[in-house]
């Protein structure tokens, strides 16, 4: 007795995205995934839902990878799916960026296990600020203001 696999894992890589090292946090979003499975008749919603999940950088190949869970995409409907990846930076400025992955999902070989690769070639995070966080503050002179106040 073996149970029926309902969950879809999903990996995917992203490469050739230069200034990595500066990174901070990530995190990334996939669109038009099945928001329902009903385990009475083993279907799939049709509503659809943007998955959110986690990202990690790996710095001696320069690449950002992940997993997350979902019950998958509906067959039965061609709507375009999109990746998007969100990047906080040594700035502490949040960099996005956006991947069509509509044919990687649906042709898929095994859709239980769908892995997404992406070259992010020609997509630039800036240079890094040298001097330290990019933050500098600075105050204006305060202009003095002299109110009477009768007693």
């Amino acid at each position: 007795f073996y149970p029926e696999e309902i969950i879809c894992t999903y990996t995917y890589e992203i490469h050739n995205l230069n200034n990595l090292k500066y990174t901070g946090e990530m995190c990334g979003i996939i669109s038009s995934m099945s928001g329902e499975f009903y385990p009475a008749t083993g279907a799939l919603g049709t509503d659809y839902v943007t998955v959110p999940f986690e990202s990690r950088r790996r710095l001696s190949d320069n690449v950002i990878y992940g997993r997350f869970y979902t019950f998958g995409q509906h067959p039965d409907f061609d709507d375009r799916h999109y990746l998007m990846l969100y990047i906080w930076y040594s700035d502490a400025y949040i960099y996005p960026f956006l991947w069509e992955v509509t044919d990687q999902v649906h042709d898929a070989p095994d859709q239980r296990h769908v892995h997404i690769i992406l070259d992010a070639t020609g997509m630039e995070l800036p240079d890094p600020i040298i001097n330290g966080s990019g933050f500098i503050p600075s105050v204006d002179d305060f202009i003095p203001v002299y109110e009477d106040i009768t007693m």
